[in-house]
């Protein structure tokens, strides 16, 4: 699976704001407080929805009350996503309702075709990706300062990252690769 677009027409300070994205991998970079962990966090949201319980942010609230646009404007947003087998989807998701709608290629609602989850709202990322909200937090939703790596852990994460961005996968590299061949007519 991967994002196509994200359409955030309010989620904290940012708003009216259209992402596109590539297939790969994409890098978000900007000033302090330019909004990026915002950006995450709408990901986040419009994959899973936000709780509104007791959890806490980094001591600054609940992420249903943090991520209220701050000018007023709706609590709302869409992302488009396509699935490896080529299918392409549109949820739109409204925070301040709670309303989640599903929609395929022709902008058939398809929403009430996925199971219902605690929160009953549709699972369709759970189904779409195969991995539940918590599984994509500890995998895929890296936030700010949690991760500190040693220099050769460094070293293996650029590794694996320009394997997967050269072949699609992490455990195939071109040096490793290239430098067999090479050793093999050395041999023979």
């Amino acid at each position: 699976m991967h994002l196509d677009e994200l359409e955030v027409r309010g989620f904290g300070k940012l708003k009216g704001l259209t992402v596109t994205l590539i297939d790969g991998m994409n890098i978000i970079y900007g000033c302090n407080e330019a909004g990026k962990s915002t950006l995450q966090w709408f990901i986040k949201g419009m994959l899973y929805g936000l709780k509104s319980g007791r959890q806490r942010l980094n001591g600054l609230g609940a992420p249903q009350k943090r991520f209220k646009p701050w000018d007023g404007s709706p609590y709302s947003g869409a992302l488009i996503y396509t699935l490896d087998d080529g299918k392409s989807f549109r949820v739109e998701r409204n925070f301040d309702t709670g309303i989640v709608r599903v929609f395929d290629s022709s902008y058939g609602n398809i929403t009430d075709s996925f199971e219902i989850g605690r929160d009953k709202l549709p699972m369709f990322a759970q189904q779409h990706m195969g991995m539940d909200e918590r599984t994509f937090e500890r995998t895929a939703f890296i936030r700010q300062m949690k991760i500190r790596l040693d220099e050769d852990s460094s070293v293996a994460l650029a590794s694996k990252l320009s394997n997967v961005s050269g072949t699609g996968f992490e455990e195939i590299s071109f040096l490793s690769a290239e430098k067999a061949l090479s050793d093999a007519l050395k041999n023979h």
